[in-house]
């Protein structure tokens, strides 16, 4: 059995290259925030962050596709709609009383914007 080097330095490389990069990528999002109260850690911290947005409605169509087959051709990307973008933060709501008044309250978690195609 014989084995060629040449291989191995371009895999040794690639690894090299890939680790780097994550560590860059470390060491820039060390310090950074996700803007939350709280961060989420667990899988109930994730779904308390689409109870109170307006995110969760727009996977319902992914519980639809007829079969796992069918799921697998059609990519989530196809099925979603393109036109909505997620973001994760603050936003404000507006709420009418029933006594006529206003109310104002502000929702953390996970929420979609409209864009039209070409809109960042």
């Amino acid at each position: 059995m014989t084995m060629r080097e040449e291989p191995t330095y371009f895999l040794i490389a690639g690894y090299a290259v890939m680790a780097l990069v994550n560590l860059i990528i470390i060491v820039w999002a060390w310090s950074l925030s996700t803007g939350l109260k709280w961060d989420p850690v667990s899988i109930a911290d994730f779904i308390a962050l689409f109870a109170r947005g307006n995110a969760l409605g727009c996977f319902s169509d992914l519980e639809y596709s007829r079969d796992r087959w069918h799921a697998a051709k059609n990519r989530a990307s196809h099925i979603m709609a393109s036109h909505l973008r997620f973001r994760i933060g603050y936003w404000e709501t507006k709420t009418q009383n029933p006594d006529g008044t206003k109310s104002r309250s502000v929702i953390y978690g996970i929420g979609t914007l409209n864009t039209t195609p070409g809109n960042n």
